[in-house]
Formats: C-alpha cells, structure tokens, sequence
C-alpha cells in the first residue's frame, strides 16, 4: 500500500513555522464499500428518528393549529379560556416550547387582539387574564414581540441620536447634559410605552 505525506505551512509567525502533515492512505475498493454501507446505514437509522420526530412535531402543529383557529373564532369568554387552556397543554406535550417562532408570534398577537376586543365589549375577566398572561410569558417571556416594530428602527434612531448630541455637545456645550437626557429619554419612552401596552 502507498502511502504519501503532504506538509503544508499554516502560518508564520516570527521565525517560526508551524506546520501541518496530512497523510493519504489509499482505501481498497470493498473497503470504501463497507464505509459506505456502513454509513447508509446511520443514515437509514437517523432518517427513521428524524421521521418519527417530523410526525410528532406535524401532529401537535396540526393541534396547534386547531387550538389556534378556536382562539380566533372564540366569541365569548368562555371559548377564549378553553382555547387558551388548549393551547397551554399542546404547549405542556411539546416539553414548554413552540418550535415556530412565527407560530410563537400569531399566538401572542391573537392573545393581544383578543384582550383588547373582549376589553371593549366588557367581557375579559380576571381568569382570562391570567389564562393569556401565563402563556405570553411561556411564549414571549422578553416580550420581543411588542418590541419587534421598535425594535427594527432603534439601530437608526440611536445613531441619529448620537449624531445630535454631538452636534449639540460641539456647538452648545452648557445645554449638552439636558439634551442628552432628553435623548436619552426620547430612545427609551417608546420601550415603555410598548411594553405597559403589551
């Protein structure tokens, strides 16, 4: 059997160099046949576990799914609170988690559609309201959803923020303290503001 050496130079540094050896084996031809039969196999055997896991995860989104149109279709309080509690058990089977994040973000924004509807029309109760907010922090504990709009444009409002109070610090410097506490305070209101309204 013959076999090769190859040195590669990685890197310099100094006046040192390290290298690195590969060394090539030539594999015989049933070898290289029992490798890959070999490795048709794991695959065979995680494709049959990853097929199994594909069918639970499909089952309890179809669930979700059912759960899901029920919360949108609830008209009084007492179906909003079967489906919450519906989707608080899917929830429970599928070890806490929702594996969409899309998913995770329709449940949050119909819990939200729906306290605001049954708060006008006088229907939302206490039970319900710890129903929805028990699952909002299961789903959305950073409540990152209501944030999300904000979210998107706060990189671009701190930088011109940042670029008015050097504006302001070179030319006014005696207000700078007051304009950057109002900056400040004009980058953080909107957060607030999200978060009480979520």
């Amino acid at each position: 059997m013959m076999m090769m050496q190859i040195f590669v130079i990685v890197f310099m540094h100094g006046s040192y160099f390290f290298t690195s050896s590969l060394v090539i084996t030539p594999i015989s031809n049933s070898k290289l046949a029992a490798h890959k039969h070999r490795k048709n196999q794991e695959i065979s055997k995680l494709g049959l576990k990853a097929a199994a896991y594909i069918h639970v995860i499909c089952s309890s989104d179809v669930d979700m799914r059912s759960a899901l149109v029920g919360l949108n279709e609830a008209k009084d309080a007492d179906d909003t609170l079967q489906a919450l509690l519906r989707i608080n058990t899917i929830l429970d089977e599928d070890d806490g988690t929702m594996s969409s994040p899309i998913a995770r973000e329709e449940v949050v924004k119909n819990l939200k559609e729906k306290r605001t509807q049954f708060r006008e029309e006088g229907l939302w109760r206490e039970d319900i309201n710890f129903a929805s907010g028990v699952l909002s922090k299961r789903l959305d504990p950073y409540r990152t959803y209501a944030l999300k709009p904000y979210l998107t444009i706060a990189p671009y409002l701190g930088g011109l923020y940042y670029l008015i109070a050097l504006v302001v610090q070179q030319k006014y410097p005696s207000t700078f303290p007051t304009a950057y506490l109002s900056l400040v305070a004009a980058f953080i209101l909107p957060v607030i503001i999200l978060l009480f309204d979520a």
